[in-house]
């Protein structure tokens, strides 16, 4: 149970980090998949498949006056917890350095 909070107080972390940066003409979104581990012949093709929305959303120009969505990947591991919590909030970090 306190895995599920931590992980959905770094998840809540993020979505306010994303609500801040409205006004910006970047809209930076995380993607946490398991790049690594027992499915990673899978997530490349699901990431892929985000990467690819968020990349006709953008080139509709109707996204909060024309912004632009950029996907920073994350590797979650799948199997390893605390690996998967280090690198989300590397993820976090690397939203301010874009």
């Amino acid at each position: 149970m306190k895995k599920l909070i931590y992980f959905l107080t770094l998840f809540f972390i993020l979505f306010l980090s994303l609500l801040t940066r409205v006004v910006a003409k970047d809209i930076k979104v995380g993607i946490m998949l398991g790049f690594t581990g027992p499915i990673e012949s899978l997530t490349p093709a699901i990431a892929d498949a985000a990467e690819l929305a968020f990349k006709e959303t953008s080139a509709s120009g109707e996204l909060l006056d024309e912004a632009r969505i950029v996907p920073i990947r994350g590797d979650s591991t799948c199997v390893n917890s605390s690996v998967a919590v280090n690198n989300a909030k590397k993820l976090i970090k690397s939203f301010n350095n874009i």
